[in-house]
């Protein structure tokens, strides 16, 4: 009776044993498996930061920095950021709005889309850029599009293909005129 008692015990222990080591097993599987489904979630689908209702700013020299509010900002890993519904204003000779702006961190490069609203005040003028889509060089000072667009001045609107602007010198470009009439100062036209 007492080696069947014995026999009894130890077939309890070993099978008690077994349970935990499986159980054990089977947990440590289940968290490896967790931890592999969350680094293959974090590095391939989430952005390094969103940010709402933050301010950005493009650009690194004092006074040619474009400075950016936004609902909200997407920084990736690939050093680029996704701004949404933008306003933005470069000291007193440029303000703004946009629904979305994709900046290129390594070279302050940055693509303003959707409804862009772009005002240009120079000394003796303020001229009024709308467009669908317009490039943004930091390191240039410029803003720069091949598409069509409307120049609004002095109650003057002109749709013209393409636009270059160049914030250092003043000078404003475009290709060609599509509709309106431009005219030159003292023009006796």
């Amino acid at each position: 009776m007492r080696k069947s008692l014995l026999a009894c015990f130890l077939l309890i222990l070993i099978t008690a044993s077994l349970f935990s080591i499986t159980s054990c097993s089977a947990n440590a599987k289940s968290k490896n498996s967790t931890t592999a489904l969350s680094r293959s979630v974090d590095e391939k689908e989430l952005p390094d930061m969103i940010l709402r209702n933050a301010r950005y700013a493009i650009g690194r020299e004092k006074g040619k920095t474009l400075v950016v509010n936004a609902a909200t900002i997407t920084i990736e890993k690939d050093k680029s950021a996704k701004i949404e519904k933008a306003t933005f204003s470069q000291a007193d000779s440029v303000n703004g709005n946009c629904d979305s702006i994709q900046v290129n961190k390594d070279n302050d490069m940055a693509t303003l889309s959707g409804n862009v609203s772009l005002t240009l005040n120079d000394q003796n003028q303020k001229v009024t850029i709308l467009a669908q889509n317009i490039e943004w060089d930091g390191s240039k000072s410029t803003f720069h599009t091949d598409q069509e667009v409307s120049l609004v001045y002095d109650n003057i609107t002109l749709k013209t293909l393409g636009f270059h602007a160049n914030l250092d010198n003043g000078t404003y470009e475009f290709i060609k005129i599509l509709e309106g009439t431009l005219t030159q100062e003292g023009s006796n036209d």
